[in-house]
């Protein structure tokens, strides 16, 4: 069986007190099991970031009642991983989001 794809695009990677930040922001993430407030594990891969649904995860989903969920990684670890990539992509299923290189 595989996964239902909910949605795939391309983020751009942007900066934040001088660090690097991927920032996801919508309806589909609420589609994939990602509300506010949702625990969840971010797992930095050599080549890729995997985002999971995760009741023992160390961050949450944030957002406020009028919008949208929001996922904001900003660390240089992203950095790490894609070195001078100025955009990724981002391909969401439910309870999991990959971001890898375009």
């Amino acid at each position: 069986m595989t996964e239902k794809m909910i949605r795939t695009s391309i983020a751009k990677i942007g900066n934040n007190r001088d660090k690097a930040r991927i920032w996801i922001q919508g309806n589909y993430l609420e589609l994939a099991g990602f509300s506010q407030g949702t625990p969840i594990k971010v797992d930095w891969q050599k080549s890729k970031i995997i985002i999971t649904k995760d009741t023992s995860g160390d961050r949450i989903i944030s957002g406020t009642k009028n919008r949208p969920p929001i996922i904001d990684l900003n660390t240089n670890k992203i950095k790490e991983i894609f070195d001078k990539e100025l955009q990724v992509k981002v391909t969401i299923y439910f309870q999991r989001i990959i971001i890898e290189k375009t």
